[in-house]
This record gives structure tokens, sequence and C-alpha cells, in this order.
């Protein structure tokens, strides 16, 4: 779900060794995250998720700020 090299690379210049092992299980939990905020734009009836309406899918305190 999420580009490996990518992921790998952030934690590479913070001097962090990452397994695939390890890799794997952080690329399960985004997913797991994903597919929450999916349900909750489901049962919020969002049909289409624009950027001034992503807090209402992450569940965000500060609601809408930026109009």
């Amino acid at each position: 779900m999420i580009i490996k090299a990518k992921i790998k690379n952030v934690f590479k210049t913070k001097g962090v060794q990452l397994p695939d092992a390890t890799f794997d299980l952080l690329n399960d939990e985004v997913a797991r995250k994903v597919g929450f905020w999916a349900q909750r734009a489901k049962e919020g009836n969002i049909k289409r998720l624009n950027p001034k309406d992503v807090w209402m899918v992450i569940g965000n305190p500060w609601k809408k700020i930026i109009d």
C-alpha cells in the first residue's frame, strides 16, 4: 500500500534500520488506518473527499479552519 523505498529512506535519514518484517507491520497499520478513513467517509455520506473535508474523515478536532 505504501511506497517501500520512500518509507525506508525516511527511516534511513534518521539513522534507523527498517527490516522488511517491520516494514510489513507498518504497512498493515497504514492499510487499517486508510480503511478506517474510508469507512468514516462512507458513514458520513461523503461521495468525493475534497481537501477541505479531510478533517471529517481523519477526525481532526480543529475541524475546518481554512475555507
